[in-house]
């Protein structure tokens, strides 16, 4: 089983998390990160993941949940962002 943080649950990710990664075998979600609160909410609310599953940071889920894969259904030049996380950390956005 591959255990997945999904990062990014708003518009395109929310049909991700609903429908896309429930229908794929052999994938176990363990983590959602998101910035906006309403779209962790949805998460909590919908029965995916329990609100202790549910980050607004990439920083704080990859501490807290044992994930084997990241899928992220987010713009990556949003502020805030992986590639902001990224250029913050290491200097380069790729």
């Amino acid at each position: 089983m591959t255990r997945l943080l999904h990062v990014g649950i708003g518009g395109f990710g929310r049909s991700w998390a609903s429908e896309v990664v429930p229908s794929v075998s052999g994938v176990e979600p363990v983590g959602y990160v998101d910035l906006v609160p309403e779209h962790l909410a949805f998460v909590s609310n919908s029965g995916l993941a329990q609100a202790s599953r549910c980050f607004g940071s990439l920083e704080d889920a990859l501490a807290a949940v044992d994930a084997d894969a990241v899928l992220v259904t987010t713009n990556l030049r949003r502020p805030g962002s992986w590639s902001s996380w990224r250029r913050r950390t290491t200097g380069s956005s790729w």
